[in-house]
């Protein structure tokens, strides 16, 4: 039997589980409330808050990838313009890997999310200490008006080197896979953990990058035939999946 790779589904599929739990996160914003309350300390203070570990992260961790990726970036660019015929076959990956950067953390969150929302982060708010309102998750509030909360611009870097896993060699395709990974999931209890963040700010900016890299993808790069050594293979779209589920409950 042929095994068929869905781009599209996966796409479709974490579209739907973006509104799902965008849903979920604006009819139930105690949620929010109730993960911070997990990192809280009392007295203003968060389980990260002055920690030795939350220093090493958030000083010399943090720019350290920023700047690994904008040099290997703008190195990329310089051997496409110095040597355009030798690096040619790159030029749609490198497109590719930018324009993810920019068009989600850069233009969606940093300029949109963030200055629009306006939503004050969890050390800020009257609940753990602060003076701010909370506010939940796609609520415009004038809480806040510069550098807020919703959504995390760490998460959705880190999610949106996903797209490395489409333009690296293949061998290395489930090692960065894995690494971005775990990124992904330690840049979210960080930024929660020293009171940055809500979950629906980490859960959400992961969701947004997630979607770009698969959306974009094939506009930028057309289909691999690699692909399944690092993504779960799937014998049926999304469709087939609710005929499934029809089937097995009748």
């Amino acid at each position: 039997m042929k095994i068929r790779y869905p781009f599209f589904s996966l796409t479709k599929l974490f579209s739907l589980l973006t509104i799902l739990l965008s849903t979920l996160f604006i009819i139930f914003p105690s949620i929010d409330l109730a993960v911070a309350n997990y990192f809280y300390i009392g007295e203003g203070k968060f389980i990260g808050t002055d920690t030795d570990w939350a220093h090493i992260v958030g000083k010399k961790l943090r720019p350290a990838i920023f700047f690994l990726c904008l040099s290997l970036t703008s190195l990329f660019f310089i051997l496409l313009i110095a040597r355009p015929s030798k690096y040619a076959h790159l030029k749609r990956r490198i497109f590719y890997f930018s324009f993810v950067l920019i068009i989600t953390p850069g233009l969606l969150v940093n300029e949109i999310l963030k200055r629009f929302i306006g939503r004050a982060r969890p050390y800020k708010i009257k609940e753990f200490g602060g003076e701010a309102e909370f506010s939940p998750a796609y609520i415009v509030s004038k809480e806040c008006s510069h550098n807020c909360s919703f959504v995390s611009g760490d998460v959705s870097f880190a999610a949106c080197l996903l797209s490395l896993v489409f333009i690296v060699p293949a061998r290395f395709k489930a090692f960065v896979f894995s690494l971005i990974l775990f990124l992904i999931l330690g840049s979210s209890y960080y930024r929660m953990a020293v009171g940055k963040h809500f979950l629906s700010d980490v859960v959400l900016a992961a969701l947004f990058s997630i979607v770009t890299c698969f959306a974009f993808r094939q506009l930028f790069l057309g289909r691999h035939e690699d692909e399944q050594k690092v993504f779960p293979q799937i014998n049926y779209s999304i469709p087939d999946i609710f005929k499934n589920i029809r089937k097995s409950s009748t």
